[in-house]
C-alpha cells in the first residue's frame, strides 16, 4: 500500500535540479505515497521548499535538537519551524533525540513525531522485528 511509504528527499534534490525533483514528487504524491523532507535547517533550507513543493513532512535536522533543551534561540526557531510547519498542513519530525529533555520540549512545542537513540539505537531489519515484539 503507498500509503504506507514515506520518502526522505534531502534538500540536494532541490538544489540540483528542482523542475525534475517537482515532477518526481508530484508522480509519488499521486500514488498515495508521503514525502518527507529530510534534515531541514540543516544546508540551505529554503522555507520556500515548503510551499513550492508536495511535502507532507518535516524532518528537522539534528543541530538543532542537541541544545534545544539549553538555548532559548535553538528553543525559538524550532517552536518556529513546528508551528510554520503546522500552519502549513505539514507534519513534523525532530531527528537526533538523544535525552529525555529533547523529548520533553519537542513535546511541549507540539512536534508530531521524535526520532533518535533516546527511543532505540540504529538497528537491523532483523533486529527491528525482535524489538518491536518485545516492546
Amino acid at each position: 500500500d503507498p500509503s504506507a511509504l514515506i520518502i526522505d528527499v534531502t534538500e540536494s534534490a532541490f538544489i540540483q535540479d528542482g523542475a525534475r525533483a517537482q515532477i518526481i514528487l508530484t508522480e509519488l504524491k499521486t500514488l498515495g505515497v508521503s514525502i518527507a523532507l529530510d534534515d531541514f535547517g540543516a544546508g540551505y533550507a529554503s522555507l520556500s521548499y515548503l510551499l513550492r513543493y508536495s511535502l507532507d513532512i518535516v524532518k528537522i535536522d539534528k543541530t538543532f535538537i542537541t541544545h534545544l533543551a539549553d538555548d532559548p534561540m535553538i528553543n525559538a526557531i524550532v517552536s518556529a519551524l513546528i508551528n510554520l510547519s503546522h500552519i502549513l498542513g505539514k507534519k513534523v519530525v525532530a531527528q537526533g533525540v538523544e535525552t529525555a529533555d529533547q523529548y520533553q520540549a519537542l513535546a511541549r512545542l507540539g512536534c508530531d513525531f521524535c526520532q533518535g537513540s533516546y527511543f532505540a539505537d540504529l538497528m537491523t531489519a532483523d533486529a527491528v522485528d525482535r524489538y518491536s515484539v518485545s516492546h
